[in-house]
């Protein structure tokens, strides 16, 4: 029993960088679409400006990155989540994250029904996380302190 929850934890390990990874590229992917359509619009700024002797041209709007609740929410939850492998003897952390990652799953359910967007791509890793929990409260039994 103790191999199969080193595996679990070494699995819920690479489950909680994979999400971080993943959040971050879907953040990257996303500033990025807009950064070159930003950028696309300013070059087509700056040519109209040179083509009509600067007479005529519209400044493209100006849009500011941000980063929403939902994905600190669940980076944040990435971040528990690894912290979690490292205290699996702390039952109210882990508890803690528990919750966290139930207000995140209904966060998924929600967007499921509503329209999914690229974030889903982090819920996998949750039912990962779910094992490691139930085999922390259930069957790891930490060891006396010497």
């Amino acid at each position: 029993m103790n191999g199969l929850f080193i595996l679990l934890r070494g699995l819920t390990c690479v489950a909680s960088l994979s999400s971080l990874i993943l959040l971050g590229l879907v953040l990257f992917l996303r500033d990025a679409a807009s950064t070159a359509k930003q950028g696309v619009q300013a070059l087509g700024y700056a040519t109209t400006l040179f083509a009509t002797a600067f007479t005529k041209g519209t400044a493209p709007e100006e849009t500011e990155w941000q980063v929403s609740p939902w994905q600190m929410m669940i980076g944040l939850l990435s971040l528990a989540m690894l912290a979690s492998v490292f205290t699996p003897a702390t039952r109210w952390f882990l508890h803690l994250v528990g919750v966290l990652a139930a207000i995140v799953m209904s966060g998924y359910a929600r967007m499921i029904f509503t329209g999914a967007s690229l974030e889903i791509v982090c819920l996998p890793f949750l039912a990962v996380w779910f094992g490691y929990y139930a085999m922390c409260l259930c069957w790891h039994v930490p060891a006396p302190l010497r």
